[in-house]
């Protein structure tokens, strides 16, 4: 099944402003001041950085879908101006959940960034 849920999961960081911009708390850090309601993703699933940039953050918009990415897209067009999309996939490789064209929406609605697994 499909599902979709916004903010359920989000929490408000207070970022220090540096040079270059936000920057943001370590994961140690993170760890220690929301140690009940953190969950760090393990690095040996295999998630690997294809849009450039190194960090980013807002609040959660979740969407479950296996192997059909229909709702992807329909999120992807909408507003995502401080906005993290996060879809599980179920971990699936046979279909892709993110295209060129989709991840273009997703660039042009203001996405800060997505969790694909």
């Amino acid at each position: 099944g499909c599902g979709l849920s916004t903010g359920a999961q989000t929490s408000q960081l207070c970022c220090k402003r540096s040079m270059s911009g936000v920057s943001f708390p370590s994961t140690p850090d993170l760890c220690d001041d929301f140690e009940h309601s953190i969950r760090i993703v393990d690095p040996s699933l295999g998630f690997r950085n294809f849009g450039g940039r190194d960090r980013f953050g807002g609040t959660v918009v979740t969407v479950k879908c296996f192997e059909d990415n229909s709702l992807v897209k329909q999120l992807a067009k909408t507003d995502g101006k401080g906005k993290v999309m996060v879809v599980d996939g179920g971990g699936s490789r046979r279909r892709a959940l993110l295209g060129d064209q989709v991840a273009m929406d997703c660039v042009n609605s203001g996405w800060e960034g997505l969790v694909i697994y």
